[in-house]
């Protein structure tokens, strides 16, 4: 299990972009289609609800969850076969996500994680992109460089990071050094 920081755009942002949200649709397909036809019954909807939703999240009686497999088919399954078939579960899980998102808003929230759940996909999703964000002006500019240059910028950053993290511990401990005297 890992914690994170999320908010309404770490969902939104993931569901947005379709090459990575249909990826994560395709794997959840496979992972909840325990007899491998390609389309979801109803039993491996009722099957697969611990595995879709958050930690804590999941219903224990089996009268709820036959309540949730019914709602779910009588809301996403469109040509009413009895099967969700690739587009009506993305549409499932598109409106799962949105939902999360809308109930979380733009308030930070700190959850925890299960290991590839649909949440932590995500969230690594987020990460992925905003370390490529961060990078990319590191990036070019060492690729404008000679072979010296770039040299001297990796050993000047390696040399920061140390200050910066013992500037960081005194920020903190002159805090602490701050309240314990207000009090």
């Amino acid at each position: 299990m890992n914690v994170a920081v999320v908010n309404s755009s770490t969902i939104t942002k993931f569901v947005d972009d379709k090459n990575t949200f249909d990826k994560f649709v395709r794997e959840w397909l496979a992972v909840l289609d325990e007899d491998g036809d390609g389309v979801l019954s109803p039993d491996d909807v009722r099957g697969g609800f611990r595995k879709l939703l958050p930690l804590g999240y999941y219903p224990r009686e089996k009268d709820e969850i036959d309540g949730l497999c019914r709602s779910v088919f009588e809301r996403f399954d469109e040509d009413r076969n009895g099967w969700l078939d690739g587009n009506e579960f993305k549409s499932f899980m598109t409106e799962i996500m949105n939902a999360l998102a809308r109930g979380i808003s733009g308030s930070p929230l700190v959850v925890v994680l299960e290991q590839g759940s649909f949440l932590s996909k995500a969230v690594h999703h987020e990460l992925a992109r905003d370390s490529a964000e961060l990078l990319k002006p590191l990036v070019s500019d060492v690729a404008n460089r000679s072979e010296g240059q770039a040299m001297s910028m990796f050993w000047a950053w390696k040399a920061c990071s140390p200050i910066s993290l013992f500037l960081a511990l005194a920020a903190l401990l002159f805090f602490l050094a701050l309240l314990c005297t207000a009090f």
